[in-house]
């Protein structure tokens, strides 16, 4: 049985989250911002499904996006419409200006998946995965590459089946 090379996952177009816990508690939720100030998000985040307000986590940072699934989009659209109210451009513009708001209308259509973990010690990509899902956390359905050629692939399997799918991405990440 051969080890395989690399995961490769499907990299979600949505707005970055940046979760701080302390003491098993989600003390914030920000943005990223302009990459040293963002905004805090956290009553928002919290109704996101894939962030658990308790995570089985003592202390650390976990990082991750922040999306609208397609379908949920399109149904907030006509809804919005029907209002008399200016739709979202996109599924990421809905999900950012959504996270952002004042008031959290509609933060419960949102879903988050965690893609990073600082502050808790880990290996591999795959063992920070499954550390991620033991906290309670969503994380991304990798696929395992043996070879260069299985990489290949998959990236032209997404390409082609991209309409598809359930939620927008920015492409593919292959990580060791």
């Amino acid at each position: 049985c051969a080890l395989p090379i690399c995961m490769g996952s499907l990299k979600v177009d949505g707005a970055t989250g940046i979760v701080t816990i302390v003491n098993r508690r989600v003390t914030t939720v920000a943005t990223r911002g302009d990459g040293t100030t963002g905004m805090d998000i956290t009553a928002n985040a919290l109704q996101l499904e894939g962030c658990p307000r308790q995570p089985n986590l003592v202390s650390g940072i976990v990082r991750g996006e922040i999306y609208m699934e397609t379908e949920e989009f399109v149904r907030l659209n006509k809804e919005l419409a029907e209002l008399f109210q200016e739709p979202f451009a996109n599924p990421r513009n809905a999900a950012a200006g959504i996270v952002c708001s004042d008031d959290g209308e509609y933060a419960e259509r949102l879903k988050f998946v965690a893609h990073g973990l600082q502050g808790y010690p880990y290996k591999t990509h795959q063992e920070m995965y499954q550390l991620l899902e033991s906290f309670g956390y969503t994380t991304p359905s990798p696929v395992y590459c043996i070879t260069v050629e299985d990489a290949i692939k998959y990236y032209n399997l997404v390409l082609e089946h991209r309409a598809e799918l359930s939620h927008w991405i920015d492409g593919v990440v292959f990580l060791r």
